[in-house]
């Protein structure tokens, strides 16, 4: 029924296009929906590696890292495979809320929460034999 539906992050609304608004001009396209975005993976995203499970005759390597909380299982396996080469076989993610601490000052008791953080636990396949040692 529609060729083409476009969200306008400015104004966010859905745009419904048919092919006669589809023939204006850039110029006016870029007006009326605002500049168009498209979704672009980047690494920017810090996975930091908390300890590693060396291999043995029944289980494979192993490596838990800390990522962000809005990270997908698939996104760490595509950021490891694509960037580091690693062959990922599974990867399992737990979640953690924050800790919630207290500071007590002279006049005033502060109340704060650290922030939530996602364990990924990676599993590797039999190819990788040596992973480094735990960095802690």
């Amino acid at each position: 029924i529609y060729d083409y539906a476009a969200f306008s992050p400015r104004t966010h609304h859905l745009h419904i296009l048919t092919r006669a608004s589809i023939n204006l001009s850039l110029r006016i396209m870029i007006r009326i929906l605002g500049p168009l975005r498209f979704k672009m993976w980047m690494p920017t995203m810090p996975i930091t590696l908390v300890s590693t499970i060396r291999p043995t005759d029944t289980t494979p390597a192993k490596a838990v890292f800390r990522v962000l909380p809005r990270m997908t299982k698939h996104e760490v396996k595509e950021y490891l495979t694509k960037i580091y080469k690693l062959p990922v076989v599974k990867v399992n993610t737990v979640n953690y809320d924050g800790k919630r601490r207290v500071v007590f000052g002279r006049r005033k008791i502060a109340r704060y929460k650290d922030a939530d953080y996602k364990k990924a636990i990676v599993s590797f396949d039999s190819s990788v034999k040596d992973l480094p040692p735990n960095p802690f």
